[in-house]
């Protein structure tokens, strides 16, 4: 559902725009809990740091607060998402301006097990690495969803752990890495590739996280791995399977996990 929209949404020309013609924007997708956005700022600093790269003006955060305001019905957990894009229909690869337009959308939060770790596959494809996109929210998710379509051929599992050329540990399809060894947090370097996600900055303000390049070959020398995002919190990784040859195991309970993901959902219930 569309709450707020900076052009005529019902006038079909406009939707031939910079978003739709060349994914030349960002978007962030926020829990929403109760008309608030409890990780709002963390959103907005990686919005604008997404801008600054693509040299687009900045955007105002009371768009979001004034678009929430007149949605009355808006007091459910839901996702609203933010794209921003730049503004201009020329049909040209080539910048022509820094202003921006944006778009709001509701929709329902996803029903979910947080409590059930998860399995998953080692991807069989390697992430590209491109230091001009990494760690920003771009729309260009083509690359995302190529990878992520292997999880239709493999019935059982939740997510692809996917890596660069190099065999390093990036991402998931969806999610930030963080693992656990001998009490300490670590996560992948992300550099050259990958997003930075919302949930791990959280993460990283209140506790100290060390981020290195972590090759798959030696992800056996960790005592736990979960992964995160800004919609679904804090899960465990039960196991990885390598192309159904190998498979680590790791344990369903961690305290560690479990102090996190109890913070976690602090934010969403007051």
């Amino acid at each position: 559902m569309i709450i707020a929209a900076s052009f005529d949404i019902y006038n079909p020309e406009q939707w031939i725009n910079r978003a739709l013609s060349y994914g030349d924007g960002l978007f962030e997708t926020m829990r929403l809990n109760k008309s608030r956005i409890p990780l709002l700022d963390f959103h907005l600093k990686r919005l604008a740091k997404g801008l600054g790269k693509l040299e687009l003006n900045g955007f105002d955060r009371s768009n979001i607060e004034k678009a929430l305001a007149k949605k009355n019905s808006v007091s459910q957990n839901a996702i609203l998402k933010l794209v921003v894009f730049r503004a201009n229909q020329a049909r040209t690869y080539t910048p022509l301006t820094a202003e921006i337009e944006g778009l709001l959308t509701l929709e329902e939060l996803p029903q979910t097990s947080a409590v059930t770790p998860l399995r998953i596959m080692l991807s069989e494809k390697s992430i590209s690495r491109q230091p001009m996109l990494a760690g920003i929210k771009h729309l260009s998710r083509l690359e995302q969803v190529m990878l992520a379509r292997d999880l239709n051929h493999h019935q059982g599992f939740d997510d692809l752990l996917i890596v660069d050329d190099k065999n390093r540990i990036i991402e998931t399809s969806y999610q930030n890495v963080v693992l656990i060894k001998n009490g300490g947090l670590f996560t992948p370097k992300l550099d050259k590739s990958g997003v930075k996600g919302v949930a791990l900055q959280w993460l990283k303000d209140t506790h100290e996280v060390s981020a290195q390049h972590i090759k798959v070959d030696d992800i056996n020398e960790y005592d736990c791995m979960m992964v995160c995002n800004s919609i679904r919190g804090f899960r465990l990784v039960a196991s990885i399977e390598r192309y159904g040859k190998q498979c680590i195991w790791f344990g369903t309970k961690h305290d560690i996990h479990d102090k996190i993901a109890a913070r976690w959902d602090i934010l969403f219930k007051s």
